[in-house]
């Protein structure tokens, strides 16, 4: 009685055979980053006055280009220096403004907070939900524009059609004042961690169990005296 060659590539033992894949919604995540950031109107206005006479344009400018080289900066440039080799040699940039008159700046309103909820993530198998705040400072947090996402796309395809997700978002607030506390830490679902977590008193030190071919020497000096270093038997002895 004779069998197939095993070597038949028309022969698949694992033809009909499948392994069951299950990833918890709270597994799936390949990455994942949310914060929050904060914009602050304080409500001061700057009032300018106009000129009396006519004064050089400001620049923040100590080196100037025309054509295909520097030029004598001091050309027409209230400040500058004579020649181009002393504005190189100095360099930086220029804060001396030739404006004669006198800004004033005044409180004109309460001061506003915006804040900035942006992120992006990667997770298999599952959408990635869109976070949201909720309150600030102890006061509800209102939608402002711009609401944006990019909505869920599909990045990826694992063995079985399972497919990879990305999403990222940038979601504005506005909050009425007066704010107390400290500024929101949006938890990390990816890995599982949070900013209010409890520190532990100590860590675990990683471990593996006692390799069976691992061994102690006497000592490193003549009498046995030297650090005993760890060192692996050979197979058989």
């Amino acid at each position: 009685m004779a069998i197939r060659n095993p070597d038949d590539v028309d022969i698949q033992p694992q033809d009909g055979l499948g392994l069951p894949w299950f990833i918890p919604a709270g597994s799936g995540w390949l990455g994942r980053r949310d914060h929050v950031e904060i914009l602050l109107d304080p409500g001061s206005a700057l009032h300018k006055t106009l000129p009396q006479s006519d004064q050089p344009w400001d620049t923040l400018a100590t080196q100037f280009v025309e054509g295909y080289g520097f030029v004598n900066p001091g050309a027409g440039q209230a400040g500058g220096a004579a020649d181009a080799d002393a504005v190189i040699a100095s360099g930086g940039v220029n804060l001396n403004s030739q404006s004669t008159g006198y800004d004033t700046i005044q409180r004109m309103a309460t001061s506003t907070y915006r804040f900035v909820l942006r992120g992006e993530a990667w997770r298999v198998g599952y959408q990635v939900p869109v976070p949201g705040l909720l309150s600030v400072g102890g006061q509800t947090a209102v939608p402002t524009f711009p609401q944006w996402s990019s909505g869920n796309v599909i990045v990826g395809n694992l063995p079985g059609q399972i497919p990879i997700f990305y999403c990222a978002w940038e979601l504005h607030y506005i909050v009425a004042g007066p704010l107390k506390g400290s500024a929101p830490i949006v938890p990390n679902a990816a890995m599982r961690i949070r900013a209010d977590q409890t520190l532990p008193d100590m860590v675990q030190v990683p471990f593996a169990p006692a390799d069976a071919n691992a061994g102690v020497s006497a000592g490193g000096a003549a009498g046995g005296g030297g650090p005993k270093l760890p060192f692996f038997k050979r197979r058989g002895k």
